[in-house]
């Protein structure tokens, strides 16, 4: 998270929100309504693509469609399939 602030910061941009979930679980949606609130432009997320693919679903259904960016390890293959067809980009394993 640091160093996302630190990016932002060298931009002259801020965070507007911060969401938390409890680490092993899905549970996004207090995230979600935190992080929505702000209403910004895009998310980056730090998660495993369980939680984040079901942060994404969840705000989709809820009509928040910002851009969103994993920064962490994660199975791209899996959080890819977990999306379809949301996934509006390729996402491919190096």
């Amino acid at each position: 998270m640091a160093g996302v602030k630190l990016a932002l910061e060298k931009r002259g941009m801020e965070l507007t929100a911060e969401g938390t979930f409890e680490r092993n679980t899905k549970a996004v949606g207090s995230a979600l309504r935190t992080i929505k609130r702000a209403e910004p432009e895009a998310v980056v997320m730090v998660g495993t693509y369980g939680p984040c693919a079901e942060f994404i679903k969840l705000a989709h259904k809820s009509g928040f469609d910002p851009i969103f960016v994993n920064i962490s390890l994660l199975a791209p293959t899996r959080w890819r399939e977990s999306l379809a067809p949301r996934v509006r980009a390729s996402l491919s394993p190096k």
